[in-house]
C-alpha cells in the first residue's frame, strides 16, 4: 500500500471556504454579500449555474519581491546583459518610408 504525501506551506494564509451565489440573489442581497466579503469570506458569483466572478476582501498586504528573488524562483528570466540600460537617440522617420528601409538605417 502506497500513501501519497503532499507538502503544505505553513506560511500561507488559510482561505475561508467560499460560498456560491447566483447573480439574482446577489442583486437582491448585495449589501449582505459585500459585508461578508469585507469580513474575509470569498463569494463566488455564478451566472446560469456557472462560476463567473468572485467577490472577496481587498488584499492590502501583498508580498513585495525584488527582481533578484523573482529570477531565483524562475518567475522571470534575468537579463543577459549587465550594466545600465541606455536609450538610443530617437530616429526621425518621414511618412511614406518603408519599414525595411527604416530598419536598415537603424541597424546600420
Amino acid at each position: 500500500m502506497c500513501t501519497q504525501i503532499t507538502a503544505s506551506r505553513y506560511d500561507m494564509p488559510m482561505a475561508k471556504p467560499s460560498r456560491h451565489v447566483g447573480i439574482r440573489e446577489l442583486r437582491e442581497q448585495s449589501a449582505t454579500y459585500v459585508k461578508r466579503a469585507q469580513a474575509g469570506e470569498e463569494v463566488v458569483i455564478s451566472v446560469h449555474g456557472k462560476p463567473a466572478a468572485t467577490l472577496g476582501p481587498i488584499r492590502t498586504s501583498a508580498p513585495t519581491l525584488t527582481m533578484t528573488e523573482l529570477a531565483a524562483t524562475l518567475a522571470i528570466i534575468a537579463p543577459r546583459r549587465r550594466g545600465e540600460f541606455t536609450l538610443t537617440a530617437p530616429l526621425a522617420i518621414n511618412t511614406g518610408t518603408r519599414i525595411d528601409q527604416a530598419l536598415r538605417e537603424v541597424r546600420g
